[in-house]
């Protein structure tokens, strides 16, 4: 029986960020030469599942993304590109467990994932589209080179094999605002993290809202996506409407993690639609990932590792003033 499923990235509760709208993000109109492309790979897809099943190789998912020809990778290994066809042979090849009826996505963008065959943790995928449109979209910064950010994503269980279809995230959210992420330094662990940001407004009218924060996280290339590290900055009126052209710049401070290791490290900015409730105003307005190198503290120089913790410091003309564990950076 044709089982449907739509999966658009489950969120863990805690969050309170909005479950991706897959339909929503740069989808480019289907015309009738791409819906003629897509019977011409419907029927390419038939006829290699059928091929495969009398050859012994069963085809277990399609992985398919928006942008055509996107390239798939485990870690460091290119796959194949989209759509690909994942077979029982591919799965042993790779030590992925053969899934049953779904594929988990990662809820914050940045892979896809099959359990590990001897049962270990799991095989993350990621993507990246192809050149020509490469700049129009978020990347993910990884050990093994740049990937692009994933929006959401959608399908289904035919009974036999899934069906998987993945978007992109915009570089320039569709809200008018964007948030650019700069270059993060190397740190020795438990060293304090600056994470410089730029919050920028690239629409044509101003967004408002209620209680802007920006909420930074991180984890190993190994980590849970539901289980990653997170810290929470409060920011102040001023930051709650962003008017066209725009710009604040916002420093960010956080804790480097105790355990070495190369992190995948992004931020997120919330605007509420009221004083007091969890309803999000606007989309959450991703940045890019960046690797946050940590270092044993006898393979860094302390003093270049660590950044400056002062109470008060002056840069020109932008004032600096610290909140807590975080700092609010603007233009006076």
């Amino acid at each position: 029986m044709f089982q449907p499923f739509i999966q658009n990235d489950r969120v863990h509760p805690n969050t309170r960020i909005n479950v991706f709208k897959f339909e929503n993000l740069s989808r480019a109109p289907v015309t009738e030469s791409k819906s003629m492309m897509r019977n011409y790979f419907f029927i390419l897809h038939l006829c290699v599942v059928i091929f495969s099943g009398c050859s012994g190789s069963t085809v277990v998912a399609t992985i398919d993304a928006e942008v055509a020809d996107t390239q798939v990778f485990h870690r460091g290994q290119l796959l194949g590109t989209t759509p690909l066809l994942v077979t029982e042979e591919m799965c042993r090849q790779h030590g992925f467990a053969i899934p049953e009826d779904y594929i988990e996505t990662d809820g914050w963008g940045e892979w896809i994932e099959f359990d590990s065959a001897d049962g270990s943790g799991t095989k993350k995928l990621t993507f990246l589209v192809s050149e020509s449109v490469r700049e129009q979209y978020l990347t993910l910064e990884t050990p093994w080179g740049i990937r692009t950010k994933r929006s959401g994503s959608r399908g289904n269980y035919n009974g036999t094999s899934i069906n998987l279809t993945t978007g992109f995230m915009p570089l320039v959210d569709k809200d008018g605002i964007r948030l650019e992420l700069h270059d993060l330094g190397k740190y020795a662990a438990g060293d304090k993290v600056e994470l410089r940001l730029t919050l920028i407004g690239t629409g044509d009218k101003p967004v408002a809202g209620f209680r802007p924060e920006l909420m930074a996280l991180w984890g190993d290339q190994d980590a849970v996506w539901c289980a990653r590290s997170c810290s929470k900055m409060e920011l102040d009126e001023r930051f709650s409407t962003i008017e066209p052209g725009e710009r604040h710049e916002i420093t960010m401070l956080i804790d480097a993690p105790d355990k070495p290791a190369a992190y995948s490290l992004f931020v997120v900015y919330h605007l509420f639609s009221d004083e007091d409730g969890d309803s999000l105003k606007i989309n959450a307005v991703y940045s890019e990932s960046q690797l946050l190198s940590v270092a044993e503290n006898n393979e860094l120089d302390r003093e270049t590792g660590r950044q400056g913790d002062t109470e008060t410091r002056r840069h020109g003309d932008t004032e600096t003033r610290r909140h807590g564990d975080t700092e609010t950076r603007s233009e006076e």
